[in-house]
């Protein structure tokens, strides 16, 4: 006579093994982020984000091979020390001096100003501080030398190669979440919408399983699956909390 528990643990541990493997292969195939700075400082919630379309990494003394094998940098929490050099062109410390040799190669740069710093950055002060002023100035610099501001929390929720634009801070009081042109910000604008508009479970309907980290990264509300698909137990929760719904078809 046939054992249903055991049956029934066979075909759990067979799922594990496969969801595994898949979100292995999955990680494997995204783009390496790599986080220098202190990354005890970033909310558990951002990671998580994060993870979800990086291969992420975390350095505070980077090595060579380290920045050349991944495909974003990201100078998280900077100093004022560190824009300032960075606009002028000074590199005279490690941060600035590996700094300075991306921008010269074209490496993908995005730099998050310190909290406080930040603060100073994000206020609508008009003329009236002329310090601040200069040093939104530099921050325009670092961006025309193509490198990217943004605060990290906003940088995980984008996915990799659709950077939004960001706004550009001024007498009209816009958050300085980034700075570039208005011209950039309509295109960038312009792309995103119509990736979002293009976006379906392309691909998932002919998936032998089906993860959580497929439920996650469909951009479909209604993940349409085949009936031999095998859905994973997390990947229905994942469904439930995202407010998804999982179709099957014959």
């Amino acid at each position: 006579m046939i054992d249903r528990n055991l049956v029934q643990s066979i075909v759990i541990e067979v799922i594990r093994a496969l969801e595994k493997e898949q979100e292995a292969e999955t990680a494997s195939s995204l783009p390496k982020l790599l986080i220098i700075g202190d990354a005890s400082w970033i909310s558990e919630d951002t990671l998580k984000k994060l993870k979800q379309n990086w291969e992420v990494s975390y350095s505070r003394e980077p090595k060579a091979k380290e920045c050349e094998s991944a495909d974003h940098i990201f100078f998280f929490n900077a100093s004022q020390d560190f824009i300032v050099k960075g606009a002028l062109g000074i590199a005279d410390t490690q941060d600035t001096i590996l700094l300075s040799h991306l921008l010269l190669v074209g490496k993908k740069v995005t730099i998050s100003p310190e909290e406080g710093l930040a603060g100073y950055l994000n206020q609508n002060l008009g003329q009236s501080n002329r310090y601040i002023k200069q040093l939104k100035k530099y921050v325009e610099k670092l961006v025309e030398f193509g490198a990217e501001i943004e605060a990290i929390e906003e940088f995980a929720k984008k996915q990799p190669g659709l950077s939004e634009a960001y706004s550009k801070t001024n007498s009209s009081g816009h958050s300085l979440a980034g700075i570039k042109s208005a011209a950039t910000l309509d295109t960038s604008s312009q792309r995103i919408t119509e990736h979002a508009s293009t976006s379906t479970n392309s691909g998932i309907e002919k998936k032998k399983l089906l993860t959580q980290r497929d439920v996650q990264d469909c951009q479909a509300t209604e993940i349409i699956v085949c009936k031999s698909t095998i859905i994973t137990p997390s990947a229905r929760d994942a469904a439930k909390e995202l407010g998804k719904s999982i179709v099957v078809t014959e």
